[in-house]
Order: C-alpha cells, then structure tokens, then sequence
C-alpha cells in the first residue's frame, strides 16, 4: 500500500473511530468494569485496526469492523484472564455460520429493510446496517434525535412484519431463530428472494 493510500486509509479510520469512540468505550466499560481498562482495551482495539488495515486495507464498512475487533480484543482479554478449562471430548463440532437457522434468515433483512419506505429505508440502514449513531444521524439530517428513534423503531416494526410476512420462523424460549420456511408462493412477491 503506498504512502498516500496509508494516510487515507488512517484518516478513514481515524474518523469512523472518532464516531464510535464513546459507544465503544461505554460498551467496553460496561463489559470490564473498570474504566481504565476500557480505555486500554479501546487503545488496543485502534491499534489493532490500524495494523490490519495497513496491511488489508479498510472493508467496506469500518463501523462494523471496528466493533467486531473491539468484541474480539475483549474475547481475547477475558481469555487471558480466565484460568484454561479443559473440553470435554464428546463435544459436538462446531456449527458454519452457513448452517445457522438465524444467520440464512438474517440475509432477508438487506434485501427486505430495501424495500421499506424512504424514509425508514434510510434510517434504518444507516442505523442498524451501516452502524451509524442516532445522534449523528439527527445531526446529519437536521431533525431532532427523538425524530430519528421514532424512525429506526418503527423501521424495525415494518422490517419485521415484512419478514414474518415472508417467513413462518420458529423461535426458541429464549428467542433464538431455531428454524423458518417461506410461506406459500401468493406471499413470496414480499420476499427478495429464496431463503431457504
């Protein structure tokens, strides 16, 4: 990667940090309970990032990337900590995301959330997909931070019965997706397309 493209690709980060700065460090703080903690494991997650994408370049969604590194920097703190346990050997393998009944219904929800209104469309997306803040948002778009809740809610409201409309899903007692199948064909023009 040459110089220019590094001080760009630092600049990007730099700025969808900034963004989430305060969010990352709450959540952190909530996870470990110790403020200074927080903000090492932050400083670790920055450092991370800027060393991946030195090396790979940004993704497409830094926002997003930048929580899953925070999320495995604290996987990662917590594993230090913690004594090792041994496994026991009749351990069933591990499940491909692929394999998941939540994770195949998930790649509904662009196509579906697409579809909706304008004006949830956007907020929604921005909100829930693009990892944006509601307060930045109102900021952006000049309307009050109440305004933008009002939207994403009822955005999630038409994203899920756009969802249920297109899919009978069965849930867990705690609320996991344990399966779902599409509903009869005359229903199937909501959906964007096959899911299972």
């Amino acid at each position: 990667m040459g110089k220019p493209q590094q001080v760009e690709t630092a600049q990007v980060l730099a700025q969808a940090y900034q963004e989430l700065h305060a969010n990352l460090h709450r959540w952190l703080r909530y996870k470990v309970g110790d403020e200074t903690v927080a903000e090492d494991l932050l400083q670790e997650v920055f450092s991370k990032a800027l060393a991946a994408s030195h090396q790979n370049g940004l993704p497409a969604n830094p926002a997003a990337w930048l929580r899953t590194i925070a999320r495995n920097t604290l996987v990662d703190f917590y594993r230090v900590k913690q004594p090792l346990v041994e496994l026991p050997d009749d351990l069933p393998e591990a499940m491909d995301e692929g394999d998941s009944a939540a994770f195949q219904l998930s790649q509904c929800l662009l196509p579906l959330a697409k579809q909706l209104p304008d004006i949830y469309r956007d907020t929604l997306l921005a909100a829930d997909f693009d990892g944006r803040t509601l307060q930045s948002l109102a900021d952006e778009w000049g309307v009050s931070l109440s305004a933008v809740k009002s939207r994403v809610s009822r955005g999630r409201r038409l994203l899920r019965e756009r969802l249920l409309d297109c899919c009978a899903v069965e849930l867990s007692r705690s609320g996991q997706v344990m399966d779902f199948h599409q509903k009869q064909a005359a229903q199937m023009q909501l959906c964007p397309g096959s899911v299972k």
